[in-house]
């Protein structure tokens, strides 16, 4: 996918919703003149538990941090990274909420 086809589909009013790799918009904010991260409105990490070191979803969190840094009033978007196991996440949180009930009863 080219910068300009990214540019269009980004700027574009045709597709509400546009799903693709973090390194895709990694690459357009690195490579498009005016491209911003305040152009999303909500950014969903999917497996962002494997993020480390200079990986594409650190990258876009470097570039969401510069934006609130030169401007604390900057419109950046929701950033939201499910778990990988959200069963796993329910069940221990469950657990926790019980133990902590049951200790103050």
């Amino acid at each position: 996918m080219s910068m300009d086809e990214i540019q269009h589909r980004v700027r574009g009013d045709e597709f509400p919703v546009l799903v693709v790799t973090a390194a895709i918009i990694d690459l357009y904010l690195q490579y498009s003149k005016d491209a911003s991260i305040s152009e999303f409105s909500l950014m969903v990490f999917d497996e962002c538990h494997h993020a480390r070191g200079n990986e594409p979803y650190n990258r876009l969190l470097r570039h969401y941090w510069k934006s609130l840094r030169s401007n604390p009033d900057a419109a950046v978007p929701q950033v939201r990274g499910p778990p990988a196991n959200s069963r796993f996440l329910i069940e221990k949180l469950s657990a926790g909420i019980a133990k902590g009930w049951a200790e103050s009863n």
